[in-house]
């Protein structure tokens, strides 16, 4: 298409669409339009609006924290108890956000009610703060092994040919005995 308008000398938005229009359509529905084998409508019906709501989400997986708290986008999401002795508590949830902003919150194919609370300030991880005093005994993380740089001039950045040229300056000459002791196992 973009070779046919530059043969044409077409350069301009109102130009290409005249031409595509008045001169391309027409022939390339000659070409590749054929009569329907029947009469049939195949197209289905458009969908629900709860339906195309449903499709057009975006779905994040979460985890519920011990106080039935999930975070999602900076905020946190308090969610109802369904009971008062099982709180899956590290179970994983799917928080559905729709297109103009709504959150959904759902477990096991279930939609659970939430109301949005204020976030807690992070945690820290050498101690926490019991009534104004810092608990240390409560364990920290253990240090994380530190990987080894390599050198600066490792042997696979080297050329194949410094490689060669230190292999033959290691390599002792071999004397007469070796070249005369037979290999194998004959």
């Amino acid at each position: 298409m973009i070779k046919k308008l530059r043969r044409r000398n077409i350069c301009t938005h109102a130009g290409a669409n005249r031409y595509v229009e008045q001169e391309y359509l027409p022939a390339h529905n000659r070409r590749f339009a054929r009569a329907p084998a029947g009469r049939e409508n195949f197209h289905r019906r458009t969908p629900a609006a709860a339906e195309l709501r449903k499709v057009f989400r975006l779905a994040s997986e979460r985890v519920i924290s011990n106080d039935w708290v999930v975070s999602y986008g900076g905020r946190c999401l308090q969610l109802a108890r369904q009971s008062q002795r099982y709180a899956p508590a590290q179970a994983k949830v799917t928080v559905w956000e729709a297109e103009e902003g709504s959150l959904e919150v759902e477990y096991r194919g279930q939609t659970l009610e939430w109301k949005e609370v204020t976030c807690s300030a992070p945690r820290s991880t050498a101690g926490r703060v019991v009534a104004d005093k810092i608990d240390l005994v409560t364990p920290t993380r253990p240090p994380t092994c530190r990987r080894e740089k390599p050198a600066a001039n490792p042997p696979w950045r080297r050329g194949y040919d410094p490689r060669r040229m230190q292999q033959a300056t290691q390599r002792t000459p071999r004397t007469n005995q070796n070249q005369s002791q037979k290999r194998g196992h004959f």
